[in-house]
């Protein structure tokens, strides 16, 4: 299906947003809502917004999209429909039971692949991604074979020319690169110009906050606590300012306070206990980046002794 979106729509340009409950996702352009509907992120009865409209709209109502919204049947299908519908089993004989025996079945549809893999990439996770996104990516130059690169199955976080099944794409990534490098760099964009990637993952673009810290990449679990709640997460990253948590249940909102048990089971780092505040809450809301503000010394110095470990 790719490519669809640019032959229905002319516009290019993002500024549609889309609703989902208590947040919302945008600025897309239109090829990009299109392309969620087709992934199954969303239907065409979603809201979706741009300046210049009085309020939300569903998305079969908008001009923009008509041409992309299923029509009703037309009137000899809607009458054959109503015909089979009747009670009572119709004979059909001659050359046209023949022909109706030979018939193929519909077309069955292909399984959807699963979102599994995630990616850590200047200094920053992102994810989940599907084999074939990756190694996408990977051919047209986006990213290359040393990104680390993560799934349940896997221990730790594995750079992606390590990994069998991206091997192919990975030698794709070299050419690309190679290609991109004779043909001379593009002029950098300004800041408030950087690229909208539709599927989410912005391998090219700067830095989303700058750390002084280092980081490295660490799978842990950590037991999180906020009021009376606790729940669970997995450590992706981590440094002396702080980590990054991936969870499927927010332990709270930006700016509120978490105190959290991180613990290695491979033994990697010391298990510690720290308290601080959730700097940011990823776009999927999947996980956060959180702030340490009461680390005590020997904690600081079993993650200092970790980043700088020989082979980090």
């Amino acid at each position: 299906m790719e490519n669809t979106g640019n032959i229905l729509f002319g516009d290019n340009i993002p500024q549609w947003y889309v609703a989902f409950g208590d947040h919302w996702v945008g600025p897309l352009t239109a090829s990009d809502v299109y392309q969620k509907v087709v992934d199954q992120e969303i239907t065409f009865a979603h809201y979706v917004w741009k300046p210049g409209q009085t309020d939300w709209r569903r998305i079969c109502d908008i001009k923009t999209f008509q041409s992309a919204v299923p029509q009703l049947p037309q009137k000899d299908v809607q009458h054959q429909v109503e015909e089979a519908a009747k009670p009572g089993v119709k004979q059909v004989t001659g050359r046209r039971s023949a022909a109706a025996s030979k018939q193929p079945g519909p077309p069955q549809t292909p399984p959807r692949e699963e979102r599994m893999w995630f990616l850590y990439y200047n200094e920053s996770q992102f994810g989940p991604f599907t084999t074939e996104e990756i190694k996408r990516y990977l051919r047209i130059g986006k990213i290359h074979g040393r990104v680390f690169a993560w799934k349940n199955e896997l221990p730790d976080w594995v750079r992606l020319e390590s990994i069998e099944t991206f091997h192919e794409a990975v030698a794709a990534s070299a050419d690309a690169r190679k290609k991109a490098k004779k043909s001379g760099p593009p002029k950098a964009p300004k800041s408030d110009q950087r690229e909208q990637n539709p599927e989410g993952f912005k391998p090219e673009q700067e830095k989303l906050d700058q750390r002084a810290a280092p980081r490295r990449p660490l799978v842990a679990k950590i037991v999180m606590a906020h009021n009376e709640a606790v729940s669970v997460g997995i450590c992706r990253d981590i440094s002396v300012g702080g980590l990054q948590v991936l969870t499927d249940k927010l332990p709270g909102t930006t700016g509120q306070k978490v105190k959290m048990n991180v613990s290695d089971a491979a033994g990697k780092i010391q298990s510690f206990v720290a308290e601080g505040v959730i700097a940011r809450v990823l776009e999927d809301r999947r996980g956060f980046s959180f702030r340490f503000e009461k680390l005590s010394d020997s904690a600081r110095r079993a993650i200092e002794a970790y980043i700088h470990a020989e082979g980090a």
